[in-house]
């Protein structure tokens, strides 16, 4: 992860020890949650791409971390405005 400016951005792997194999859709049910106006979720093959504004570094952090723990995903790519630049 690395922290720049106003935007923290950067890519994670899944322990994928510990997954299974799941279908696109059932990770996007999990994670629709999280999808907003200012927060765009894209997902192919287990992998997810997050793309948008959030209020700060931790709620990044923790959007990120619970998107990490759904089964399936493989891998999360993220790049993600912050609207309080403080980190």
């Amino acid at each position: 992860m690395t922290p720049g400016g106003d935007y923290y951005s950067g890519m994670e792997c899944a322990d994928r020890t510990r997954r299974e194999a799941v279908r696109d859709e059932r990770i996007e049910k999990t994670i629709e949650k999280y999808s907003s106006d200012n927060l765009t979720i894209a997902i192919a093959n287990g992998s997810v791409k997050l793309l948008g504004r959030v209020k700060d570094q931790d709620v990044a952090r923790h959007v990120i971390k619970e998107t990490e723990e759904i089964p399936g995903v493989r891998e999360v790519t993220f790049n993600l405005e912050l609207n309080n630049s403080a980190l």
